[in-house]
């Protein structure tokens, strides 16, 4: 390997490790309420923070969701409370950068396979690197961004050609993360079975260590819920035997490739056609276990109603590998640029939309104003009296004040003291503008603006033409 392509791959890093910083610096909230309230609430709730059941959701009174990530969140959860450093910004914030550095890592390792095995160009590093939608996925607390990072340690010691037994306590972790990776892991073991034509020693191993996770799984289940249970076949019986599944986002089986024209279709597209082309160019072994996979889990999802674009996340780890290996020789055109300064712009820019929307926010020991939003549907991370928003982001109430209007926030800057204000709404709210104004007199300093004012009037835009929120977080002295 030259030194220049050495030097390309460690550039390449540098862009993930920034990318991903980024992300999990400015990416606050949840791209869907399952990641908050089915993750951080659950630990919320186990730590004893809120005892409160009607703060959790459906699937826990139904003892459906496993106990697994919750309670991973919960011990760090404990631990920074032990250092005397638990807030809960700062936690889901940590969270989001443990899952950045996991996939990180992740991503390296697959990297340096593929390129060995397949003679991938450096440049092809600095092509996955600049992917916009790897570090928006990849901080997310969700079950899907978890059970893809165990299921990829799996298929990848597959490939590898690790141990059966560590592949299976991989692909066990994974489906208790996410109870739907069974769904590419039963292609994944019928091909099996059909390649050697019986069930042998290798078989049984992976199956084993597949079980050792699963029986660990029952017995967290059994301290989260405080009673026996065995909630995968809860989650089966109730979601697809009762039907419960097939009332929430109810597609046609096509809704997949869909979305698949719809979000960012020039880069979409080409990894959906290079994911296909893999497997008429990839080495035999690799080709079927992770065609096997791949193409159940999809197929299987295609066939549930229930349909999101998230539920297939835990495989687009290896999507854009199984592209570049299909495009390999016009990878190398990537350095021209022709094709370079397109690619890199057409990202940055997806990335800049899809990410740099969110702030951690830290109280900085001052008490806080939250601007008591006008819009029911824009989601505002406070406490649970503050729009009903669920407790974990709980603030002490004597550090959590909420005001409606500028007469309201002017009597509470008025008392002696330093103190911050969260300031939610949209650009076109009528009492937007005084509120800033008032700000401005106070000589409050603007800390952070999660979306630029000028972009949330001019190009982010609501279907109904209405600016997206713009939340600021200003410190008055």
């Amino acid at each position: 390997m030259t030194r220049t392509a050495h030097r390309i791959e460690w550039i390449a890093l540098v862009i993930l490790l920034l990318g991903h910083g980024i992300a999990s610096w400015t990416s606050f909230g949840y791209h869907h309420p399952d990641e908050h309230y089915q993750i951080l609430e659950w630990a919320n709730h186990f730590l004893g923070l809120n005892r409160d059941t009607s703060a959790l959701p459906w699937e826990f009174s139904a003892q459906i969701r496993p106990w697994f990530q919750p309670l991973l969140h919960a011990a760090w959860m404990k631990a920074l409370m032990g250092l005397g450093l638990y807030e809960p910004f700062t936690a889901a914030q940590l969270s989001q950068g443990i899952y950045g550095i996991l996939n990180i890592h992740l991503l390296v390792r697959i990297w340096l396979f593929m390129r060995d095995r397949y003679g991938l160009g450096p440049h092809g590093a600095i092509a996955l690197a600049l992917l916009w939608f790897f570090p928006y996925i990849h901080v997310r607390t969700s079950s899907e961004n978890l059970a893809g990072i165990l299921l990829s340690w799996g298929l990848l010691g597959m490939l590898q050609g690790r141990s059966p037994v560590r592949n299976g306590i991989f692909f066990g972790f994974a489906f208790l993360a996410r109870y739907q990776i069974a769904l590419g892991l039963a292609g994944l073991g019928i091909a099996l079975l059909f390649r050697t034509g019986r069930l042998n020693k290798s078989h049984l191993a992976l199956l084993g260590g597949f079980t050792l996770p699963v029986v660990l799984g029952v017995l967290l289940d059994r301290i989260g819920y405080g009673n026996w249970v065995l909630s995968p076949y809860l989650y089966f019986k109730v979601n697809l035997v009762d039907g419960v599944a097939a009332r929430y986002n109810p597609y046609p089986w096509w809704m997949y490739f869909r979305w698949i024209l719809e979000l960012n279709p020039l880069v979409s597209v080409p990894l959906f056609i290079g994911s296909l082309g893999f497997f008429k160019k990839s080495k035999e072994e690799d080709g079927w276990i992770l065609s096997s996979f791949m193409v159940s889990f999809f197929a299987l999802h295609c066939l549930i109603t229930n349909k999101e674009y998230r539920f297939l996340f835990p495989i687009l780890n290896w999507i854009p590998f199984m592209a570049l290996i299909y495009f390999r020789d016009f990878t190398f055109k990537l350095a021209r640029p022709i094709w370079w300064i397109p690619f890199a712009v057409l990202n940055l820019s997806a990335f800049a939309i899809s990410t740099l929307h969110g702030a951690s926010l830290r109280t900085l020991g001052a008490p806080f104003l939250a601007h008591r939003n006008l819009d029911p549907d824009i989601p505002v991370l406070a406490s649970r009296d503050y729009r009903g928003n669920p407790p974990y982001y709980t603030f002490p109430v004597h550090r959590l004040t909420v005001f409606g209007n500028p007469g309201e926030l002017g009597a509470h800057l008025s008392q002696p003291g330093p103190v911050q204000v969260l300031l939610d709404g949209k650009a076109d709210e009528p009492t937007h503008e005084p509120i800033q104004q008032l700000l401005q007199q106070r000589s409050c300093r603007l800390l952070e603006a999660v979306v630029p004012g000028w972009l949330s009037t001019w190009v982010w835009k609501t279907p109904a033409g209405r600016s997206l929120p713009r939340i600021e977080w200003y410190r008055c002295p």
